[in-house]
C-alpha cells in the first residue's frame, strides 16, 4: 500500500510542476520584458501576451510560444533599443519552460476539457462494495453478473464500454432479491438496516419515509427530491394495503432502491448552455470514493458533501489522507493498479 500511495502523491506533484515553472518563470518575463509593446496598450505585430496568465493559457497558444523561443534564441526579442535586456540566464530560463510546454503539446499529454461526462454504471467490483457498504451484507451479489467490457486502456471502469444488456437487468432484479434476503435472515443487519420501528409518535408511513429517505440518500450519492421518494413510498404503502406488517413492507421498495437507475448509475448534473461548470460536493465526494474505494461515499465523506466543504483544498486533502488510511483503500491497488499493470490476472489465474 505504501509503493501505491507514493505512486499517487507522485503523479499529484508532478502535474503542478510546468505550471508552477510558468507562474514563476515565464510570467514574469513577459511582464518585465514584453508586455509594453504586447498587451492591453499597444499590440505590436497584432501579437498579445497579457492574456497568456496560466498554463492553460500557454498549451493554447503553444505555436505563438514557438515563435517566442525563436526571437528569444536568436536575441531578436526584446528589441536591442529595449533599456531594459534579459541576462542569459534569464533568457536560458524561458525558453527552457515555453520548450517544455510546446514538447507537451507536441506530445498529446496536456490537460483536455472533459465535457460532459457520460453516464457511468457501477461496474461488477463498485456494486459489490457499495451494496456491502449500504446494507452491511458478506457476500458478492455480483459474481454471476456478465464481465464487464474493458476499454481501449484495459480498465473495466470505462464509461463508453460499460453497457446494459437484458441478461444484465435480470441479474440485478435477481442480486437485489438476494441482498434484501439476507439483510432479512440475519437478525442484527436488520436491525442496522431497519433502524427505526414505528411508535406512539411516529406512524408506519412517516417511519418508512425515515428509514427509506436514510438509504436511498446513501445510495443515491446525493440529496433526494420528491420525485426520488415517491416511488418507494408507493411501494411501501402497497405492502400495507396487503396487509403486510411493517417490516414486510419494507422489502419491496429496498428491493426497488437497489435497481433503480439512480442507484445503478453514476449520474452527474448538467447545465446547459455552458460548456464548464463546477462539480457539487456529492459528485465530488462521489468521484473520490469511487476512485480510492471503489465504492459509495461513507457517512463522513457525504456529511461534509452536504454541508458543502469539499471543496475546501485543505479539507479535500484530510478526507483523501483518511481514505488512502482505511482498509477499503486496497480496491484501487487490486482493481486500479491491477489492471493498470497486469497483476489482476495473476491474482484470478488458477493454475490446474
Amino acid at each position: 500500500m505504501r509503493s501505491l500511495t507514493s505512486i499517487l502523491l507522485f503523479f499529484s506533484c508532478f502535474a503542478p510542476a510546468l505550471a508552477d515553472s510558468f507562474a514563476d518563470q515565464v510570467h514574469p518575463f513577459f511582464k518585465k520584458h514584453c508586455i509594453v509593446c504586447h498587451g492591453p496598450d499597444k499590440q505590436k505585430g497584432g501579437i498579445t501576451l497579457h492574456e497568456i496568465d496560466s498554463i492553460d493559457d500557454a498549451f493554447k497558444n503553444f505555436q505563438l510560444l514557438e515563435n517566442i523561443i525563436a526571437q528569444v534564441e536568436h536575441e531578436e526579442m526584446p528589441p536591442d533599443d529595449e533599456d531594459i535586456q534579459p541576462t542569459d540566464a534569464e533568457r536560458k530560463t524561458l525558453i527552457k519552460t515555453l520548450s517544455k510546454v510546446v514538447e507537451r503539446v507536441r506530445s498529446g499529454n496536456v490537460p483536455q476539457r472533459a465535457g460532459r461526462t457520460t453516464l457511468r454504471r457501477l461496474n461488477r467490483n463498485e456494486y459489490h462494495y457499495t451494496v456491502r457498504d449500504l446494507f452491511g451484507v458478506d457476500f458478492n451479489p455480483s459474481k454471476d453478473f456478465p464481465a464487464d467490457g474493458a476499454g481501449g486502456e484495459g480498465f473495466d471502469n470505462m464509461a463508453d464500454a460499460l453497457f446494459s444488456t437484458p441478461t444484465l437487468l435480470e441479474k440485478y432484479l435477481s442480486a437485489a432479491k438476494k441482498v434484501v434476503d439476507s439483510v432479512y435472515a440475519n437478525p442484527a443487519l436488520k436491525k442496522r438496516v431497519i433502524f427505526k420501528l414505528p411508535d406512539g409518535e411516529n406512524d408506519p408511513k412517516s417511519t418508512a419515509k425515515q428509514v427509506l429517505t436514510y438509504h436511498a440518500t446513501l445510495a443515491y450519492r446525493r440529496r433526494l427530491s420528491e420525485e426520488d421518494l415517491s416511488p418507494l413510498l408507493n411501494a411501501f404503502a402497497k405492502g400495507q394495503q396487503e396487509d403486510k406488517n411493517f417490516e414486510q413492507s419494507l422489502r419491496a421498495p429496498l428491493t426497488a432502491l437497489l435497481i433503480n437507475p439512480r442507484f445503478l448509475f453514476r449520474a452527474e448534473h448538467d447545465e446547459p448552455g455552458k460548456d464548464e461548470w463546477p462539480l457539487n460536493d456529492f459528485e465530488i465526494a462521489t468521484r473520490l470514493s469511487y476512485f480510492l474505494w471503489s465504492s459509495m461515499p461513507d457517512r463522513e465523506l457525504f456529511k461534509l458533501a452536504d454541508e458543502g466543504k469539499l471543496r475546501d483544498p485543505k479539507i479535500l486533502r484530510e478526507q483523501t489522507l483518511r481514505m488512502i488510511a482505511n482498509p477499503k483503500f486496497t480496491a484501487l491497488s487490486r482493481h486500479f493498479a491491477g489492471r493498470w499493470l497486469e497483476f489482476d490476472k495473476m491474482i484470478d489465474q488458477v493454475d490446474p
